[in-house]
């Protein structure tokens, strides 16, 4: 699934965003969630799981099975069988896939094969082009009190907090000019490090040049049609950021620890 660009060409001027910092954005606030102990588990899932990505999953599914000369048909009841499927594998764990459908009594899955037949299940796994253009990596979260969940990890940089998975692009940048532009759009606040040529061809000045200057130095250019701006300072490295949030005011000296 390969998204179209938002922006053609981008507009880059020296210079900061024009909202206060602390400013609050006119966030659009998601409907209160009503549910309670009584609810079906099926309605706590279609919080995360809703109608449009359903939908989402069909669309391209059946476009990429098309593009490989193969008619598959599946609507989006079959696509949520399918990925209730998926999280049954993941705690009732086997060998092989197929032997939730195998006839032998201490293998069998009924609540599986009664669910969906297994060359379906298999035509829809081969056809679902998600895991193509999309990297699941680790992240820890910081933390040095006390908890169970807290977890160390040697020879990491961070050793010691909470272990998250991020959902990021294949080439190991999740961030990029478009997405903060896309986030923008819907009203989200977005910070983040970024490379160098994922900045989408702002002026900014080159980190070779940077690495040569003192400590401190900094640059800034925004594309004001979109409120993105584009930060790049030297500290012990040089560090590119770029955010629709934060600029660079105020400047001040940092406190020497």
């Amino acid at each position: 699934m390969k998204n179209s660009k938002l922006i053609k060409k981008r507009h880059w001027t020296k210079g900061d965003l024009q909202k206060n910092p602390g400013s609050q954005t006119n966030v659009k606030r998601l409907p209160p969630i009503i549910l309670s102990k009584a609810s079906e588990p099926l309605e706590f899932l279609e919080l995360f799981l809703s109608s449009d990505v359903l939908e989402t999953l069909v669309k391209n599914t059946v476009m990429y099975a098309a593009s490989k000369n193969y008619k598959l048909e599946v609507g989006n009841e079959k696509m949520l069988v399918f990925i209730s499927i998926l999280y049954i594998s993941g705690y009732v764990p086997v060998p092989r896939r197929r032997i939730f459908w195998e006839g032998r009594p201490d293998t069998k899955n009924g609540l599986v094969s009664n669910s969906m037949r297994r060359n379906r299940f298999e035509d829809i796994f081969r056809y679902t082009p998600v895991s193509e253009d999309m990297s699941v990596d680790e992240s820890i979260i910081p933390y040095f009190g006390r908890n169970g969940c807290k977890q160390f990890i040697r020879g990491k940089p961070i050793r010691f907090g909470y272990k998250a998975w991020v959902l990021a692009q294949p080439f190991g940048s999740a961030e990029n000019a478009n997405r903060i532009t896309k986030l923008e759009k819907i009203n989200f606040s977005g910070t983040g490090t970024v490379r160098d040529n994922r900045i989408d061809k702002c002026p900014i000045e080159d980190s070779v040049i940077m690495k040569k200057k003192p400590r401190g130095t900094f640059d800034s250019f925004v594309d004001r049609e979109n409120n993105i701006v584009c930060v790049k300072w030297r500290d012990n490295s040089v560090v590119t950021v770029l955010s629709n949030k934060y600029g660079i005011a105020p400047v001040r000296k940092a406190a020497s620890p």
